[in-house]
């Protein structure tokens, strides 16, 4: 009987081992034949932003990462947000970041708030063309945008906010546009408010972990992506079915560097400049960087004169400027950079701040 049953563990040893060993072939196998090949490479390294009003009459930002207690905080449009990972920043010797960005904002509308935000600290301007002149893709949003709105208020109860948006699909349907994307549009607004309210509700809790959570969640999922490269079904149509396209930012560039729209920019360009010399009086420290590219695309953004006027901005107020270039291979359109790109870029630019500028921790308490 003791034979029978050692015979039993040896056999169930044996088929563990198989199991294991057939795994590791399988993973070795993957990472030979699929790793920088299958679209899943190109992953999109993007956090979530939460909407807030700055004051009554300014706003709305998106915000990653708590812009009340950042000692430095990266402004940009939609490549900010996939150029830095805060589930890393914290260690990289520079304090705590915060991400200001909304997808294809102008950079003045982003900087003239934080203008309101005290005590002055530090601010990364991410410079673009399309900073300099926008771009309304979703006019419907700039539309329940007019005003403050409750549904960017995460204090504001959910029947309020679905009071607010049964109103607003109303109004945005007799402002001309289709049923159906007014109330896609409202519902976009009502699932932005339920994620920002639970995030404030976290913060109420006398010990509030969800700070540390969305961090060690982001870094999981950043190292997975990084070493693994997996396919989820979350992602399944946006990183299988929807390969990588360097050049799937082309058509839309070509609009925003028009030769007709050069006075439009340089007259952003001035509004831009004049915002970064109010930080400067306010006793912020500013730092100017062109965020990395895919060359096809920089030389596209380039063709126009647009890289004199954005060189041309930081120069004129004497600040520091860094310019990453294009990287071949680093993005998922060509304009936003994908997870491995992104952990490079962060810690070139904390880097850079930290060794270049002396931005370290000590030097940001001491500037408060």
């Amino acid at each position: 009987m003791l034979s029978g049953m050692t015979r039993r563990k040896s056999a169930h040893r044996f088929a563990v081992a198989t199991a294991l060993v057939v795994a590791a072939f399988a993973l070795a196998g993957w990472r030979v034949f699929g790793f920088a090949r299958w679209p899943a490479s190109g992953i999109e390294a993007l956090e979530g932003e939460r909407l807030r009003w700055v004051s009554k009459d300014l706003g709305p930002l998106g915000v990653t990462g708590d812009l009340d207690t950042a000692d430095v905080v990266v402004v940009g449009d939609s490549r900010v947000a996939h150029a830095v990972h805060l589930s890393i920043t914290g260690s990289l010797g520079i304090g705590e970041v915060a991400l200001v960005w909304l997808s294809s904002a102008t950079l003045a509308s982003l900087l003239e708030p934080l203008l309101a935000l005290d005590p002055p600290r530090s601010v990364v301007v991410a410079l673009a063309p399309l900073g300099l002149v926008g771009y309304p893709q979703n006019l419907a949003i700039a539309e329940t945008l007019r005003a403050p709105s409750v549904a960017a208020d995460p204090t504001a109860p959910p029947r309020v906010v679905r009071e607010w948006a049964e109103r607003e699909q109303v109004h945005l349907e007799s402002a001309g546009f289709d049923a159906a994307y007014a109330a896609g549009t409202v519902a976009w607004w009502l699932d932005n408010h339920r994620r920002t309210r639970r995030a404030w509700q976290q913060q109420q809790r006398w010990l509030d972990t969800a700070g540390f959570d969305a961090r060690l969640g982001h870094r999981v999922d950043r190292v997975r992506s990084i070493l693994l490269d997996p396919l989820e079904p979350q992602l399944w149509q946006r990183a299988w079915r929807k390969a990588v396209n360097v050049r799937g930012s082309d058509a839309t560039y070509r609009g925003i560097v028009a030769e007709s729209r050069t006075d439009e920019r340089t007259r952003g360009a001035a509004r831009v400049a004049a915002l970064l010399a109010a930080f400067q009086a306010r006793g912020w420290r500013v730092a100017c960087v062109r965020l990395p590219i895919d060359p096809g695309l920089r030389a596209l953004e380039d063709s126009t004169g647009s890289a004199q006027v954005l060189e041309a901005l930081p120069q004129g107020l004497g600040l520091p400027y860094r310019d990453f270039g294009g990287w071949p291979d680093a993005t998922t359109d060509g304009s936003h950079l994908h997870w491995r790109a992104a952990d490079r870029l962060t810690r070139e630019l904390a880097a850079w701040l930290r060794e270049d500028l002396g931005w370290g921790v000590g030097a940001a308490q001491a500037s408060r």
